[in-house]
């Protein structure tokens, strides 16, 4: 937004002082200029801004400042009040007045000291807006002027991520003409280039990387623009053939950024960094990794891929992070001959897509398999009952279980189900407590056992418990200390993961982030490890990256049944999860 469009805004917005207020404006309810005197002091109504900001009352902060700028409109701290008022309208999720109270101070104060802050905080507000052309107007205000390296790296960054996500090929067009001495024009151009060779616009592409490579010559990705550029001339010379658009050290990541489950993607981009981290302070070559948001659902996880796969030229993908999304994905990297690997646990077989779709986790079958075998062998378990939720992945789970069981010498005494979400499992447990098994097989979710742990510990259920790795959870440990005790599962199984590597992730992930470490945080870290691995084998182009991981994950059914064998299982005791060994049942 120009000064322009601040003035017309200006006139829209001067109205009376409990009214939205534009800097120089101060009218009565009659529209005649103000002529009394306030009844209040300047330095006391900016008093009352500051302290109500402390204290986070952002309602009080806004009536303040309307009635400071209003009552002294030559007030010499106004660029300030306005930039608290800034502040708290975005503390407050009002982006729209927060992108009015930026630019007052923008296009009414330009030698201020808060203006490049005021820029960053009406970017944010444009972008929270969906006006993303206004956005990166803003933040490209603050590349092309005098700023600190703190402020120019985060409106870089936050130009980079719109570049690429965001905005229109119009709109990169108009920026890069209206803004040719950008740091990030280069980019931008780039970036355009890759638009335009993902819709087959060969031609075009040409056009924007030979201009590209004119006007910067030193660009930090010449490599990169020369390669897109030979791509652009060979399909546009030769349509019928294929020639994929590649950077072998670059990996694109599939995850929820944004959405319900966005946490979930936090967690597991910090555990693929601190491996992304690991590998490159150990080697001479830098790989990088590239986003794109899920959203936690499939629609946006195809979406995502396209956008890897095409326009940023991956190598991999690594993902996702739910189920349904991780299914979508694979199936769109299937399609576009790129491998995809999936690191977070799930009981689907998502490796059954095609050829191009692989998992680091050991399969539930095999966990299955495991617990068979530690019950009847080391715990000589004879009687098991089973409960599990119906129409399910578990339920599968369950009936292989009974399999297990019964071609090891074991009875099943008992199998019951239950509905998905529900919470009152006393039907069920009661007919189990009349069987009298001596162990409860229950593939179930931690959320689920929260709720049916207490009540088998009401209806007295003497029994040990048996579960999968998705027990090992500190929620579940933290909520149903006492009803868990006792009770068996295995350790969660990934590609690459021993004891050695599990504790050194263990040590680099807390220093960087500390807390807990969640699970998909482990998962993402031995992914990212294990595409790493593909790299520093000499893996250069896709093709070699699915050779690689073929032959790392695709084994035998002996080399499965070698790894269920050697599948570490805990045991809650005395409140912590341990090592399980077969000395408890001594007395």
């Amino acid at each position: 937004m120009k000064s322009n469009d601040f003035a017309r805004l200006k006139s829209l917005l001067c109205v009376a002082a409990v009214g939205v207020f534009a800097y120089g404006c101060a009218v009565t309810s009659s529209g005649d200029k103000r002529t009394s005197t306030p009844s209040i002091p300047a330095d006391t109504m900016y008093a009352q801004v500051k302290t109500a900001f402390a204290k986070g009352d952002y309602e009080a902060v806004d009536s303040a400042a309307r009635r400071l700028v209003t009552d002294y409109p030559g007030f010499d701290r106004a660029d300030e009040v306005y930039m608290i008022a800034a502040r708290s309208s975005a503390a407050s999720e009002d982006p729209v007045q927060a992108a009015k109270y930026a630019l007052a101070v923008v296009d009414g104060f330009p030698v201020s000291p808060y203006r490049e802050e005021a820029l960053f905080v009406a970017a944010e507000g444009y972008s929270d807006l969906g006006r993303y052309y206004e956005s990166a107007d803003m933040l490209l205000r603050i590349l092309t002027a005098p700023s600190t390296p703190e402020m120019e790296g985060r409106a870089f960054n936050a130009l980079k991520a719109l570049s690429r996500e965001q905005l229109g090929i119009a709109d990169l067009e108009r920026l890069v003409v209206e803004y040719p001495s950008s740091p990030l024009a280069g980019e931008m151009s780039l970036a355009l280039a890759k638009r335009e060779f993902a819709r087959g616009n060969y031609d075009g592409a040409y056009r924007l990387l030979t201009e590209l490579l004119y006007q910067f010559p030193q660009h930090r990705r010449a490599p990169e623009v020369r390669q897109l550029l030979r791509l652009s001339a060979n399909r546009r010379d030769n349509p019928d053939e294929r020639y994929d658009y590649v950077e072998p050290d670059k990996i694109g990541v599939v995850l929820p950024i944004t959405g319900n489950f966005s946490r979930y993607g936090r967690y597991f981009e910090q555990g693929l960094k601190v491996a992304l981290d690991e590998f490159n302070e150990a080697g001479d070559a830098v790989v990088t990794y590239v986003t794109a948001d899920s959203r936690g659902n499939p629609i946006d996880a195809v979406d995502a891929v396209r956008t890897l796969a095409v326009e940023e030229g991956v190598v991999a993908v690594l993902g996702s992070v739910l189920a349904v999304p991780t299914v979508a994905a694979a199936v769109e990297c299937n399609a576009s001959r790129v491998a995809i690997l999936s690191p977070v646990p799930t009981s689907q077989r998502i490796d059954e897509v095609g050829p191009w779709v692989f998992q680091t986790k050991v399969s539930s079958e095999i966990e299955v398999s495991a617990m068979a075998r530690v019950a009847r062998e080391d715990l000589l378990i004879e009687r098991f009952a089973v409960l599990a939720a119906a129409n399910t992945e578990k339920q599968k789970l369950a009936e292989y279980f009974i399999k297990e069981i019964t071609s090891r010498g074991g009875i099943v005494v008992a199998t019951e189900s239950y509905q998905t979400g529900d919470s009152d499992f006393r039907e069920q447990l009661e007919l189990i407590r009349d069987a009298a098994p001596e162990a409860l097989f229950i593939p179930g979710e931690p959320e689920e056992l929260i709720l049916m742990l207490p009540q088998i510990s009401f209806y007295d259920l003497q029994i040990q418990l048996i579960g999968l790795s998705n027990w090992n959870s500190d929620k579940l440990l933290r909520l149903s200390q006492q009803e868990l005790e006792g009770a068996i599962f295995p350790g969660e199984a990934l590609h690459g993961k021993d004891r050695e590597s599990y504790t050194n992730f263990l040590a680099r992930y807390r220093d960087a982030y500390g807390g807990e470490v969640h699970p998909v945080a482990t998962s993402g870290y031995f992914g990212m490890r294990l595409l790493l691995q593909s790299i520093a084998e000499g893996a250069v182009d896709r093709i070699q990256v699915r050779d690689f991981l073929d032959k790392e994950l695709n084994v035998s059914a002996e080399q499965r049944m070698l790894e269920a064998s050697s599948l570490s299982i805990l045991n809650v005791r005395s409140g912590k999860i341990r090592e399980f060994t077969t000395s408890l049942r001594e007395p």
